[in-house]
């Protein structure tokens, strides 16, 4: 009998307000990227797309207002609750509750000391829309709310701000504005051998040398036993320092006294979010992409065996 392959795991090793690890297991190295690139390109948010300036005297441009007003993130847990623009029948530059979300920016420095604009200077124009409860509103996130929020531009005595902005639903395939994360990448789990025969040869001196060429610590040298163990097994980045050091050894067979590998089927992901969306709702909205592609393949499948 044919044994059915093991269903997909993620066991999720660390999760904060900002960052998530977790491991990918039972999936080979097409899979995994494919998540990868899913979590950075094809998760969707919303992000600032339309900027109208009506008054700017400050000392940049509108172009680079424009574009770091779109690079400030928006808290879109409701992203779900609107549609793509392209997808929607209304008018330009009118209020939609399908597909878009305004923004007002209005400040004037009326003093002799500079005036900071941030990110909270930016408001929301509410409207008959935002009382709807299918239709949560988006806010624009502050990195932390005892501080000033994301500083935008810097006004002098009698400069002036005056704007609206769109905002809109989209993914980071577009513009990397829409993608919700800093960091998203994985590796392989590495899988480390030592043999102790061959390192009993080693000098307690040339020991310690093997133990602190390691930079992340994956070796720690045990007083009592005077052996070298694997401590941190997951912090390996295959960098093959501890290679060179028991090559320069001398040994007589050094290729036995140490072997590093990787698993084929489990990698260790690293996702951090820039604020638009919690990371488990990144990772949990990348599988459901990936999961609605796959579904596809199957589908057109089907359809070409008939």
């Amino acid at each position: 009998m044919l044994s059915l392959p093991q269903p997909i795991q993620i066991e999720i090793l660390d999760l904060t307000t900002d960052s998530i690890k977790f491991v990918l297991s039972n999936c080979d190295l097409s899979m995994a990227n494919s998540l990868r690139r899913i979590l950075i390109a094809e998760v969707p948010t919303m992000a600032i797309d339309l900027v109208n300036i009506e008054v700017n005297t400050t000392a940049l441009h509108d172009e680079f207002l424009a574009h770091r007003l779109g690079l400030i993130p928006l808290l879109s847990t409701s992203v779900d609750s609107y549609i793509y623009s392209k997808d929607c029948e209304c008018l330009p530059n009118h209020p939609c509750e399908r597909c878009k979300v305004f923004f007002e920016l209005k400040v004037r420095c009326e003093t002799d000391e500079i005036l900071e604009v941030t990110s909270r200077d930016l408001k929301s124009m509410y409207s008959k829309f935002d009382e709807k409860e299918e239709v949560k509103p988006v806010k624009v996130f502050n990195v932390n709310e005892e501080e000033n929020g994301i500083t935008i531009v810097k006004l002098s005595k009698n400069q002036e701000i005056k704007l609206t902005c769109e905002a809109r639903k989209g993914i980071g395939k577009y513009h990397t504005k829409w993608s919700p994360v800093c960091v998203a990448n994985f590796q392989h789990e590495p899988v480390i051998k030592l043999r102790d025969e061959s390192l009993n040869d080693l000098t307690m001196e040339q020991k310690k040398e093997f133990v602190n060429s390691c930079p992340v610590k994956v070796y720690a040298l045990n007083e009592k036993t005077q052996k070298i163990e694997v401590v941190n097994n997951d912090n390996c980045m295959f960098c093959d320092e501890c290679v060179r050091k028991i090559e320069n050894f001398k040994l007589e067979d050094p290729e036995n006294a140490l072997k590093i590998s990787m698993r084929k089927d489990r990698f260790h992901f690293s996702v951090e979010s820039n604020g638009a969306l919690k990371p488990e709702e990144i990772v949990r909205s990348a599988l459901s992409v990936l999961h609605s592609k796959l579904k596809d393949i199957q589908d057109n499948l089907n359809i070409g065996t008939r």
